[in-house]
């Protein structure tokens, strides 16, 4: 992938990337192999060495750690809503900045309603701790999207962003492969395998959308590598809902650019991906992976049970909610709550029940105030106008046709690909000049 010309500057920065990504797989691996302690200390160590880099490059460095959420933590929260803290604690002392109060006050609301969960379940995580951590997410991404020194207005930087993550992704997977002989459903650390398909199907509808509007900068080799990684990994974690996704966005590349002069682009890439595919289901290492994905269906078939408990677990809210319809409206804060054992697997089912009606559109709000800074910032600054081309709004699905049957739209990876699905659709705009 093509992420800039190498200078002086750009140098330090891939040295320091590189020792980043280091540290990510160390992490991982310390997990994995149960060394906590080191795991914790090399997490500070992150964390000191975004410490040391400019404001700018924080979306990056967040990035290359989601996939590894559950491993890359301190004092039980992420390492990645640390850097989001500290770029806003450099932002103020640092930089001389300040934290606008048109962000800051609707999450103000929120945190209020928030403290109800205390009060009726004497939860100190959802009625204060969790709150606490969505503020400093959401005020992070607004700032980001208003500097105009951030990698959300040229698309070579949005490209360094993908690469990242596609890394990232990468390295959270490597440990567990080298160490675990299962085949067919792998997972990063303490990490959902199907969470991490629907992120690689996701850098890959973005690095899509940059390869139909400039293949200079996404390059036609470029983009079969995160073809054929993205591919690999939906294949490793074995997860149907991100070879649906997979499905979703190659025939999305077809119908959404049949009048249009990207369309012969499209089909050569889709030749392209046909070739790869028959080549690799020619190799010992994919079809032991797609017998052992095989294998896992049968015996959900065998048990009637092909949505995996999903159904049983959505009936089993729905009837909660049934018998005490006053949650609708201001929720559970937590499933435990009410007497359910599990999370919803669904992101609307999920969020609702979380924070109820009420505390959803108090959110909602906050995620459309952050979303339509960030479209209308790019917009200007790239002197882009027109509307967003169909193919450009995929990205911006996909998290959420994905959370159907995963976890909540508050949750790190959805709220970040959100956020990005909007930079992209400021990218495919037909006007779009400096790119």
């Amino acid at each position: 992938m093509q992420i800039g010309v190498v200078n002086g500057q750009s140098k330090f920065e891939y040295l320091f990337l590189g020792i980043a990504s280091a540290l990510t797989f160390m992490v991982n691996y310390m997990c994995v192999n149960e060394h906590g302690g080191f795991a914790l200390f090399l997490s500070l160590f992150y964390l000191v060495l975004v410490a040391s880099q400019p404001t700018e490059s924080a979306l990056l460095y967040i990035v290359l750690v989601i996939p590894s959420t559950r491993s890359m933590e301190i004092a039980g929260v992420s390492v990645a809503v640390w850097v989001c803290l500290l770029y806003l604690i450099k932002r103020i002392f640092v930089n001389r900045g300040s934290l606008h109060m048109e962000i800051l006050l609707p999450m103000g609301v929120y945190l209020i309603y928030c403290l109800q969960y205390y009060y009726r379940f004497e939860s100190v995580m959802y009625g204060f701790l969790h709150p606490v951590k969505m503020l400093i997410v959401l005020v992070f991404l607004y700032e980001y999207a208003i500097d105009d020194k951030s990698y959300l207005n040229k698309i070579s930087k949005i490209s360094k962003i993908l690469f990242g993550w596609l890394s990232g992704a990468v390295l959270a997977l490597l440990p567990v492969l080298m160490t675990t002989n299962v085949v067919g459903r792998i997972q990063a650390f303490n990490n959902d395998s199907n969470i991490l398909s629907v992120q690689t199907v996701f850098i890959l509808s973005c690095a899509s959308v940059l390869l139909m509007k400039n293949n200079k900068v996404m390059s036609f080799f470029s983009y079969t590598v995160v073809v054929v990684v993205s591919m690999a990994i939906c294949l490793i974690c074995g997860s149907r809902n991100g070879f649906l996704l997979l499905l979703i966005l190659f025939a999305s590349m077809i119908v959404l650019n049949l009048n249009d002069k990207r369309l012969v682009r499209s089909i050569a890439i889709l030749v392209t991906i046909i070739f790869l595919i028959t080549i690799a289901l020619n190799t010992s290492f994919v079809q032991m992976y797609i017998s052992g994905i095989q294998h896992r269906l049968d015996l959900l078939e065998q048990s009637g049970n092909v949505s995996n408990g999903r159904f049983d677990i959505w009936n089993e809210y729905l009837s909660v909610f049934g018998n005490n319809l006053w949650l609708w409206f201001f929720g559970l804060g937590t499933y435990s709550n009410y007497g359910l054992t599990q999370m919803a697997h669904n992101m609307f089912l999920e969020d609702i029940s979380s924070y109820g009606i009420i505390g959803m559109l108090i959110l909602a709000s906050v995620y459309a105030r952050v979303f339509f800074t960030v479209y209308k910032i790019n917009m200007s600054l790239r002197n882009y106008g027109g509307r967003p081309r169909l193919f450009g709004i995929i990205p911006f699905t996909i998290p959420l046709i994905g959370g159907l049957t995963l976890h909540s739209m508050t949750s790190l990876p959805n709220t970040m690909m959100l956020y990005l699905g909007v930079v992209m659709m400021t990218f495919s705009s037909e006007k779009a000049t400096r790119l």
